[in-house]
């Protein structure tokens, strides 16, 4: 979906995300990182000592990554994919419209939404079974 172009110092990174949170570390670690992806935040800034840039090749996620911003982190991204790619597929095709059509300022905003999507399609199958 998204991939995370990381560096620290002349150790460089791409990580494709989502990822399990255990990998995610080991390949944190493996480029000499030992912050916790929720203390690294999406910043490209040379002064920076870890160097953070959010990138795709698809449409859906080129246009994800710009819902981010300098402020959110590494594990901000990681989760929204996650809950992105683990949706079902009428949420997620749903989710991947909204994405295009960029109707989301942040990843709040977005996370937010998957929340009611998913919610409503319990509450409609719960409906439906009795």
């Amino acid at each position: 979906m998204i991939s995370a172009l990381i560096h620290n110092g002349a150790d460089t990174l791409v990580l494709d995300l989502p990822t399990g949170l255990v990998d995610f570390q080991l390949k944190l670690l493996s480029v000499g990182i030992r912050q916790r992806p929720e203390t690294i935040q999406l910043t490209d800034n040379e002064n920076d000592d870890i160097q953070v840039k959010l990138f795709s090749n698809n449409k859906v996620g080129t246009h994800l990554v710009q819902v981010f911003e300098e402020s959110d982190t590494l594990a901000d991204a990681n989760l929204t994919a996650n809950m992105i790619t683990s949706s079902n597929d009428p949420v997620k095709a749903e989710l991947e419209q909204r994405i295009r059509d960029d109707r989301y300022n942040s990843p709040r905003e977005l996370l937010r939404d998957i929340r009611i999507s998913i919610s409503e399609k319990m509450v409609r199958n719960t409906k439906s079974t009795r």
